[in-house]
């Protein structure tokens, strides 16, 4: 299974829904970087289980805007 598709895993696990997301592959395809905006705000529990996984290298989660 793919990164992206653990990533969504731990999401739906958590009841958050993707509104937007932005993935860039970089040269040779052994290293990815993806911004993905979630419906709400998500918690250390989120955090945690995607920092768990282990190809996820850095895990960033901002306040929603507005």
């Amino acid at each position: 299974v793919g990164v992206l598709a653990q990533v969504f895993a731990v999401l739906r696990a958590h009841g958050l829904n993707v509104q937007q997301m932005q993935n860039q592959v970089f040269a040779g395809g052994q290293a990815a970087v993806a911004s993905i905006h979630v419906g709400t705000a998500p918690d250390e529990s989120v955090v945690g289980a995607l920092t768990s996984i282990p190809e996820v290298l850095y895990v960033t989660a901002l306040p929603a805007l507005g």
